[in-house]
């Protein structure tokens, strides 16, 4: 089964009715078989080429999700459908919430659900849905649907780069989603996360969203634990990095964060969080640099003096 990218658009929006059905049952069948690391981001472009075709694949895609449902089919499908209700919306919320009604449905499975939902206009399911979802992200998703703000989540914000397409401006709720999910998602991942797409969207989000470094220390300090705080400081050293004017305040409530967390780090967190503070240290030295110089004594000596040396040629 192909990895779709933005050469396939044309041949994929020709597809006619049962040609588009077929394509994606099979890519629907393929995914939950043999390659669940497909990923919800390449879903939704297949769906967002696949939109505005002759067919209604999207049918097809509630036919394979009825079949059978399951959390993982919920995953699998809204991350379709998703991409299919991209640009216009959709007409099967009703549908998609029967379909997953006696599904106990968290984590990604809810959030994908509430997304498609969303999608779609919302509909009578869509706050029943959204109330298995953390309080700063239901609220965000349920204020953007009041206002009829724009929605972009991760995966569709991976599948506009992967088709090559802009990325409209956001409002400060809707970026705020972004950045939030976007923590959420490598820190659930870790240990195993993808280190060099997480630094890329670190960079991507802190270029375009002023509001990454906040939105990140909100996050932490809602659940502070070590995976989290590794995955945060690859967005502060993103948000703070030189030429950025680091906010004193933001840095007092990263330490606070710490302070919290002290002797739960090892290695890994420990590494990323010398770095936000090697940022830090450089603009507020009186107030990060005496705990910059003691998280870089407890790494191995290599890689804590290589950090001290830097910082000292700045």
């Amino acid at each position: 089964m192909p990895r779709y990218t933005a050469a396939d658009w044309p041949a994929l929006r020709a597809l006619g009715p049962a040609d588009a059905a077929r394509t994606v049952r099979a890519l629907c069948d393929h995914v939950e078989r043999d390659d669940p690391a497909y990923g919800d981001g390449r879903l939704v472009a297949v769906g967002i080429m696949m939109s505005g075709g002759s067919g209604d694949p999207a049918e097809a895609v509630l036919d394979w999700l009825e079949a059978a449902p399951s959390a993982v089919r919920v995953e699998i499908a809204c991350a379709l459908l998703r991409g299919l209700w991209f640009r216009d919306g959709g007409a099967g919320a009703e549908r998609l919430a029967a379909a997953c009604a006696r599904l106990e449905l968290d984590g990604p499975a809810a959030w994908s659900l509430a997304c498609a939902l969303f999608r779609a206009g919302g509909g009578t399911a869509f706050h029943a849905v959204t109330e298995s979802l953390a309080p700063s992200r239901r609220a965000r998703l349920r204020a953007l649907l009041r206002e009829g703000d724009a929605l972009l989540t991760y995966a569709e914000w991976r599948a506009l780069d992967i088709l090559r397409q802009p990325v409209t401006e956001l409002t400060r709720t809707a970026a705020a989603l972004l950045v939030e999910e976007a923590c959420e998602r490598f820190a659930r991942a870790h240990p195993e996360y993808d280190a060099d797409e997480l630094l890329s969207a670190a960079a991507a989000l802190a270029r375009r969203q002023p509001l990454v470094g906040d939105v990140t220390l909100d996050w932490l300090e809602a659940a502070p634990a070590p995976s989290r705080l590794e995955v945060g400081c690859v967005l502060l050293q993103s948000a703070w990095a030189e030429g950025v004017d680091v906010p004193e305040r933001q840095v007092a409530r990263l330490l606070a964060v710490c302070r919290r967390l002290d002797g739960e780090l090892d290695a890994g967190p420990r590494y990323h969080l010398a770095v936000a503070l090697e940022f830090a240290a450089v603009h507020h030295p009186d107030q990060a640099l005496e705990e910059f110089l003691a998280v870089t004594a407890g790494l191995p000596q290599p890689i804590g003096d290589m950090l001290r040396a830097r910082f000292a040629r700045r």
